[in-house]
């Protein structure tokens, strides 16, 4: 069903040749007539404090479906702050090898971790 978005556990854009999960495609704006949104939602906002340490962990579906936003925090703050290429890079190896065990196709896999400091 071209163009027609389907319903499930993800949203899919349905196209002729299959669908595409997509919850949302910034820049995407062909497709917004079909029903996909180019606006990221933006959530609560949160004030870090000066005095803990944080980090921002943004990842593809490639990681979520492999690894729990637990696991995947726990292994990237393993890394010092001036790691975090590393901590990123081990977090995408990692489920690069998940997604080999369990089949022959590997997903599409980002990560992108920001370590905010304050001066």
């Amino acid at each position: 069903t071209w163009g027609k978005l389907i319903a499930g556990h993800q949203m899919r854009l349905g196209t002729e040749y299959g669908s595409i999960a997509m919850s949302r495609a910034v820049g995407d704006f062909c497709s917004t007539p079909h029903g996909l949104s180019n606006e990221p939602e933006i959530g609560m906002e949160l004030e870090l404090e000066e005095s803990q340490q944080h980090l921002i962990l943004c990842c593809s579906d490639g990681i979520w479906d492999v690894i729990s936003p637990e696991q995947a925090a726990r292994l990237v703050a393993r890394f010092d702050t001036a790691s975090v290429q590393l901590a990123a890079e081990r977090l995408v190896s990692k489920a690069k090898l998940r997604w080999q065990e369990m089949q022959d196709v590997v997903d599409d896999i980002t990560a992108v971790l920001v370590r905010p400091c304050f001066h």
